[in-house]
């Protein structure tokens, strides 16, 4: 009888490094556990994958794995683009992961759901980071893992301040592209960041609108099966208390102190 093993999730880097992101973004941006956007959600388990990724470009002795194993061909199938390899395979089965960083999917061809939508803004980050290493690539004149490790750098630099720039609560997509693109200084990333945000359908002519204001009722599975404190009661009592807020604003009653939220 074939029996499923789990592996130990406490010394995966990659599952622990995950959670470690959902706990420093908890405490930069504690808005977003009150935020009723989908989109907002999805940026908190991107931010999750997202850490991974940068944890790994962070070390120089990682980044001359990833070179070695993906040939410099960041689109090569490798380690480095799958999210939780470990827990993936042990428990799905999915060589690659629970998701894999590097995919093309289009805010219009995913859902809702946080876990679903995330894998859009992780695409595009990596995409990101891909298409910098190969304009900087040159291995006749520089390292490329040192290259790969100093976008890593850069990277991390710009998705932080953009974050910390944009909205505090009901971030959108969109709100962390146009940030991205005002905070970078380099002319040709910024045509690189838009590109990527716009083929996702996040910017641009073709862009799918994010929703404006919450629906009357809160779906809980758009929240299922967090592994942070998306998925909480909490979390879901402060989602239904800003949407209640929310409403009572937009129908005026708020501002001539009629409302008091009962």
């Amino acid at each position: 009888m074939n029996e499923l093993v789990l592996p130990n999730l406490i010394i995966s880097v990659v599952i622990f490094g995950g959670q470690v992101g959902h706990a420093v973004l908890d405490g930069l941006l504690p808005g977003y556990l009150e935020s009723w956007h989908p989109q907002t959600g999805a940026l908190h388990e991107a931010f999750g994958d997202i850490t991974v990724i940068l944890g790994l470009l962070s070390q120089l002795d990682q980044c001359e794995a990833i070179i070695a194993h993906s040939k410099g061909d960041l689109h090569a199938k490798s380690f480095f683009s799958a999210i939780a390899e470990q827990f993936g395979e042990a428990v799905y089965g999915h060589r690659m992961g629970l998701r894999n960083a590097d995919n093309d999917l289009r805010l219009d061809q995913v859902s809702e759901q946080v876990h679903d939508l995330s894998q859009v803004f992780t695409g595009v980050f990596y995409d990101i980071i891909a298409d910098i290493f190969e304009v900087r690539q040159d291995s006749t004149k520089f390292d490329d893992a040192h290259v790969l490790w100093e976008v890593g750098q850069h990277m991390c630099d710009l998705f932080l301040a953009s974050l910390l720039k944009g909205p505090q609560v009901n971030a959108t997509f969109a709100d962390i592209a146009n940030q991205m693109i005002r905070l970078e200084k380099s002319k040709e990333n910024q045509m690189l960041i838009r590109h990527q945000f716009t083929t996702r359908r996040i910017l641009g002519p073709n862009a799918i609108e994010a929703a404006k204001k919450p629906s009357e009722t809160i779906n809980p599975s758009l929240w299922q099966s967090c592994h942070c404190a998306l998925s909480t009661k909490e979390h879901l009592d402060m989602v239904k208390s800003a949407i209640q807020k929310k409403m009572l604003q937009q129908q005026g009653w708020l501002s001539r102190g009629r409302g008091n939220g009962k």
